[in-house]
């Protein structure tokens, strides 16, 4: 798995969120489905260098396709996580780790999940997120 390989997949995803993502996300905001949960897409990462990274790529692609800066939030441990700036926020960048401290109120608004490096679920303490994700869905 080489660096040309994770570009791809990179492009890949972007590919897939403009594609699939995107268009409800745009509906959503637009209010043209009142009945369902505003899109907001949660992106868990393990480290603050993954997490910054995408932050800073994901948010400079969708800005230039119309998307305002208050749709994307980099959960921060410094920062306390305002609700309002969750709810106006359509892609949440978040740490395992800080998670564990705000995942409640994260996960009562999200729709949609993509976890970085999925086999750190193994572990107990991701774990515990991912149950927090899913008892919050049902």
């Amino acid at each position: 798995y080489d660096n040309k390989e994770r570009g791809e997949n990179k492009k890949r995803n972007i590919t897939f969120l403009e594609e699939d993502f995107v268009p409800r996300a745009a509906s959503s905001s637009s209010g043209s489905n009142a009945s369902q949960k505003p899109f907001r897409l949660l992106f868990l990462v393990h480290t603050k260098a993954i997490r910054d990274a995408t932050y800073t790529k994901f948010a400079a692609h969708f800005r230039a396709r119309g998307f305002p800066n208050t749709s994307f939030l980099n959960v921060q441990a410094a920062n306390s996580l305002s609700l309002q700036s969750l709810r106006k926020a359509q892609f949440v960048f978040c740490l395992f780790q800080s998670f564990e401290r705000v995942g409640d109120e994260i996960a009562q608004h999200v729709t949609h999940v993509i976890i970085d490096e999925c086999h750190h679920l193994l572990a107990a303490t991701y774990r515990e997120v991912y149950r927090t994700l899913v008892h919050s869905s049902a």
